[in-house]
């Protein structure tokens, strides 16, 4: 399980009725528990406690459901203006993103959304790692093998993932783009806003005004990724297959009983 440099970076809370006093901390999530959640698709009961039902098996209760959805839409809709964060990758520290909406040391920051780029999803960008098909934001551990240092074969070789902070005009499915932008209002001006709608998560908005270094994620939804085939439960597994070797049936070896000979009375 990745810890602060993982899906488990963040800490959630949740809460289960309208006394906002009453809010519970939410479980890390492990990395079988997010592939699993990755193919359910289901509504939520509003009981954390609740078990998980469906197929394949999730591993835990709703808390950590809910846990899972949330790691999973945060890595594909957390956006921002472009230029906004940066990818660090120093040599022997795990890779992250960094905010540049700050003067640095040499007092460089971004540049803010201009009226040009209102319009565009060229001027938006991710800002979160993506969580690959194992369940995990950082490249897998590394483990010794006969020729030095080799990837854990538990997790095999590395996936090729979208950049932390690609632009979401090269974020596509197949070729539909996941996602849409909006410019409010439509005829631009003073006062203009970006908005970005995501296809993948409906409910995944994302507005930033014009000339100003500010912006705001939101999502209100099921916690149901889109799709455009109607849901499958996944096919169950093969079933064990008979025993594939042959039968020899072997002679039985019949061994006469020895029978000693009683002496004769004299």
């Amino acid at each position: 399980m990745e810890g602060s440099e993982g899906v488990n970076r963040l800490a959630y809370y949740a809460v289960q009725s309208s006394d906002m006093e009453k809010y519970f901390r939410l479980p890390d999530v492990t990395e079988e528990q997010i592939i699993v959640a990755r193919q359910l698709k289901k509504y939520l009961t509003g009981d954390l406690t609740a078990p998980v039902s469906g197929y394949p098996p999730f591993a835990g209760n709703e808390a950590s459901f809910l846990r899972a959805q949330i790691a999973c839409i945060s890595a594909d809709t957390l956006v921002a203006p472009a230029g906004f964060f940066a990818l660090s990758e120093e040599e022997g520290m795990p890779v992250s993103v960094v905010s540049k909406m700050v003067p640095d040391d040499e007092g460089v920051v971004c540049e803010p959304l201009t009226f040009e780029g209102v319009g565009t999803l060229d001027s938006w960008t991710h800002f979160e790692l993506p969580i690959s098909g194992k369940g995990r934001m950082q490249a897998p551990p590394m483990v010794e093998g006969a020729d030095g240092e080799v990837s854990d074969p538990f997790y095999g070789e590395p996936e090729e993932l979208r950049s932390a902070v690609g632009s979401l005009a090269e974020d596509m499915n197949g070729e539909i783009s996941n996602w849409k932008v909006q410019q409010c209002p439509s005829a631009g001006g003073p006062g203009s806003v970006s908005v970005v709608y995501s296809n993948q998560w409906p409910g995944a908005v994302a507005v930033a005004p014009a000339g100003s270094r500010k912006f705001v994620n939101c999502y209100v939804g099921y916690g149901v990724q889109a799709s455009d085939t109607t849901y499958t439960p996944p096919a169950l597994p093969s079933l064990q297959s008979e025993f594939a070797g042959a039968f020899t049936e072997q002679a039985d070896v019949v061994t006469a009983p020895v029978v000693e000979e009683e002496p004769e009375d004299e």
